[in-house]
């Protein structure tokens, strides 16, 4: 799933069945769409472990690129001194690339049952669609990025 690249020292890490890696769980609690703001189809919440660690992300965002295809994308900030949006956080690429997939796949499975869950007026409840999945993804981080 990913490219994990080698760590400095990883020895005090602890970690299962992996010399030099740690893990990091991906969990979408939520996922909602978003409707008239251009290529923003949904927000999720996500929740990242790493080695027991716990934060959320609010903000992660599921974009319609011109492609057609669809994207995940970090929460983001509007910078006040320069006025552009940058991303609210930054994640090495292979933990994005396997939060992205995780995000997709709870949109995916969210499209499915909000199509299909009537809601108290007939229509498709927000959050009949609530989706909980998980990944786990053992990450050797590099050396600005190891866990002293």
């Amino acid at each position: 799933m990913t490219q994990p690249v080698r760590t400095s020292d990883a020895s005090d890490m602890a970690v299962s069945n992996y010399s030099d890696t740690i893990p990091v769980e991906f969990t979408v609690r939520q996922i909602e769409a978003v409707h008239g703001r251009g290529a923003l189809v949904a927000l999720a919440t996500v929740d990242v472990s790493v080695c027991g660690v716990d934060i959320t992300l609010q903000g992660v965002q599921v974009v319609q690129a011109p492609s057609g295809a669809l994207e995940c994308r970090a929460p983001v900030f509007k910078d006040p001194s320069r006025g552009i949006w940058l991303p609210g956080v930054l994640l090495p690429p292979e933990l994005a690339k396997a939060m992205g997939v995780d995000v997709l796949e709870a949109w995916r499975a969210h499209q499915g049952r909000t199509r299909t869950t009537p809601g108290p007026e007939g229509l498709a409840s927000p959050s009949a669609g609530a989706h909980q999945a998980a990944v786990l993804v053992h990450w050797r981080p590099t050396a600005a990025l190891a866990l002293e």
